[in-house]
């Protein structure tokens, strides 16, 4: 199941459980907006640096276990 189908709160899960990286949820969901923007327009501004930055400080504290 995509991770765009699934609720936040199973996503918290996934990511706190190490089955996927805050990261990779992140690149998923960028490439969902890039694949479906473009039809529907429903961003005007994609900051993806800044979200990839946040998942990496996140996968950071969930390695040194400070969740």
């Amino acid at each position: 199941m995509s991770i765009c189908a699934k609720t936040g709160r199973a996503i918290r899960e996934l990511i706190l459980s190490k089955k996927i990286s805050a990261r990779e949820v992140v690149r998923e969901l960028l490439t969902h907006i890039s694949n479906t923007d473009p039809k529907i327009k429903a961003y005007l501004t994609v900051c993806e640096e800044s979200a990839l930055k946040q998942a990496e400080l996140i996968d950071a504290k969930i390695a040194a276990n400070q969740t």
